[in-house]
């Protein structure tokens, strides 16, 4: 069973986006995905994987009320590596849409084979290349464990200065997948802009059921039988800021539906920035969804004399299968 993609061709017409969900002007809205939190137990190997393999580029060190962080620019999003994450590298071989792997960030480059060279060099578990027709994609495992992906996409303008990777997207994945798909359109106001044709990473649920039920058209062109879409989505991709959030089936809720701790039961915590941050609080109120907070959080703005930090808040929450979320202004 490949741990992603499909083994048939995946080069076909996909199914056109849905209209754009409609959202009142005065309601608080998300204004797009800027931050990551990664948890780690080992922070100084983590530090270096970040910085020598992933090539991201340092921006601050300093002390929170979460304890010592670590910021790295990725792309058009922030990597805050944070101390104090569960030690990993004792678990099961992890795969996604197990629940302890929940949510895997993509890494976009110009040149992927380039990429997974560096990884044969740092000696990298990763496996083979991919290859989606319009692109190509690799896993691999950072020191703590988690797994990470990176994307060529070839249907695309190139996204990397010098092929240094960005976090484009991040796959999460979802037990009940129109549910979710439903909360982060209708309750978080997230722009829904593809379903189908923009191939997440195929969860084993997924390419099993797929396997098992092929659709078959009788219509024949050519000699050739057409076969359609399959009946289980692949998933959906939200459009956050500069950021994509895309939702695949086959992910597993953690035993007695509990939320997942960050740190514990996943490494990430994604953050969306809000113009609002106690409207959109009274918003999730609204829709029974317990936040805790406000955290505090800080920006950093680079300048010739080093980072700048300006101070400002957060809350968290999770979404209904548990994963942990974080609002910030």
């Amino acid at each position: 069973m490949a741990l992603f993609g499909s083994k048939q061709d995946t080069r076909r017409l996909g199914t056109p986006a849905r209209p754009a969900h409609s959202v009142s002007s005065d309601r608080p809205r998300l204004l797009g995905l800027g931050w990551l939190g990664l948890k780690a137990a080992d922070t100084v190997a983590e530090a270096r994987f970040l910085e020598n393999v992933l090539k991201l580029k340092f921006v601050d060190e300093v002390t929170t009320a979460d304890g010592h962080v670590v910021r790295y620019r990725a792309g058009q999003l922030e990597l805050e590596l944070v101390a104090g994450g569960a030690t990993w590298a004792t678990r099961p071989k992890p795969r996604h849409g197990q629940p302890d792997i929940s949510l895997i960030p993509s890494l976009q480059f110009n040149h992927l084979n380039d990429f997974v060279k560096n990884l044969q060099e740092h000696e990298v578990p990763e496996t083979r290349v991919f290859e989606q027709g319009w692109g190509a994609s690799v896993l691999f495992f950072d020191p703590e464990r988690n797994l990470w992906q990176g994307d060529e996409i070839r249907v695309e303008p190139d996204v990397a200065q010098d092929n240094l990777p960005g976090i484009g997207a991040l796959w999460l994945s979802v037990e009940d997948f129109a549910a979710q798909v439903a909360f982060y359109r209708d309750v978080l106001g997230l722009e829904e802009i593809n379903e189908g044709d923009y191939h997440p990473p195929i969860t084993e649920a997924v390419e099993s059921y797929n396997a098992q039920h092929p659709v078959i058209n009788p219509a024949t062109t050519g000699g050739e039988t057409t076969v359609k879409e399959p009946t289980l989505p692949t998933g959906a991709v939200f459009r956050a800021g500069n950021i994509r959030l895309a939702l695949s089936p086959g992910g597993q809720r953690l035993e007695d539906n509990r939320g997942r701790v960050w740190g514990q039961d996943t490494a990430f915590l994604p953050g969306f920035q809000t113009s609002d941050l106690n409207g959109f609080a009274r918003l999730l109120n609204e829709a029974g969804i317990q936040t805790t907070g406000p955290h505090p959080f800080f920006y950093v703005n680079p300048t010739p004399r080093g980072p700048q930090r300006r101070p400002g808040s957060a809350l968290r929450f999770c979404d209904p299968e548990g994963h942990p979320i974080q609002v910030y202004q």
